[in-house]
């Protein structure tokens, strides 16, 4: 009986949006279960999967809440959001980011940026088109909670654009990296011929159960450029 007590309380928080929502945050014992009411009206609620092998993908989820949605003078949209980590049926921590620039018709995109670290996981919002702006949420969710390590933004277009690449060193050790890969105009065939451009490389270091930064180089500074055909840059 207290499965399919527990089935249909994990059914309601995924389909309601615009009402309270009841979670299920953890077990008693046999015989009970703890739920929490959040009073917060949510405008939209999107389920975000890490892995999507069937079998997999909730075991490791997030609920992603839209809290607010304004625009300034100029029009230009700004939201607000809340993230709910969940193991299984364990509701593990939640945490809060907004940005500037939201495009009606945005996507939301979520993924491990390595599969055997699973800590480690990316959440991306934007619209699904060339040359529109996607913003990506790194955030580590460990034993001691959830944690918003880096924000980024990125943009491609037909294969060229700006990024950003994450390398693990171990469980406590993160290193970053901004790229532009443009078509070299000097080449006699740009359309073949890319230069990228690195910059902005960061450390990010666990300490005391906190994810501290520390830049390597200045901000913006490109500190190493390569020429590379379209194809081998796509390879990697």
């Amino acid at each position: 009986m207290k499965y399919l007590i527990l089935f249909f309380l994990i059914f309601e928080l995924f389909s309601c949006q615009k009402k309270e929502n009841r979670v299920v945050v953890a077990k008693l014992n046999s015989q009970d279960s703890v739920t929490i009411k959040d009073t917060i009206i949510y405008l939209e609620t999107d389920t975000l999967f890490f892995d999507y092998r069937d079998s997999k993908k909730y075991n490791d989820f997030a609920l992603l809440h839209l809290l607010k949605r304004s625009y300034d003078k100029d029009s230009i949209c700004s939201v607000k959001y809340k993230i709910d980590f969940w193991k299984k049926d364990k509701y593990i921590d939640s945490n809060y980011f907004d940005f500037k620039g939201y495009t009606k018709g945005s996507e939301n995109t979520s993924y491990y940026i390595d599969s055997t670290k699973t800590a480690f996981k990316r959440v991306g919002i934007g619209y699904p088109a060339c040359g529109y702006t996607q913003n990506n949420f790194l955030f580590y969710v460990g034993k001691n909670g959830a944690q918003l390590i880096h924000e980024s933004a990125e943009m491609g277009d037909s294969g060229w654009g700006t990024g950003i690449d994450y390398f693990i060193e171990n469980d406590e050790k993160l290193i970053a990296r901004t790229y532009s890969f443009w078509p070299d105009e000097e080449s006699q065939n740009p359309e073949e011929n890319g230069i990228v451009e690195y910059s902005d490389s960061i450390v990010f270091t666990l300490k005391a159960n906190k994810w501290k930064l520390k830049k390597r180089t200045p901000t913006g500074k490109v500190y190493k450029r390569e020429h590379k055909t379209f194809n081998e840059f796509h390879e990697n």
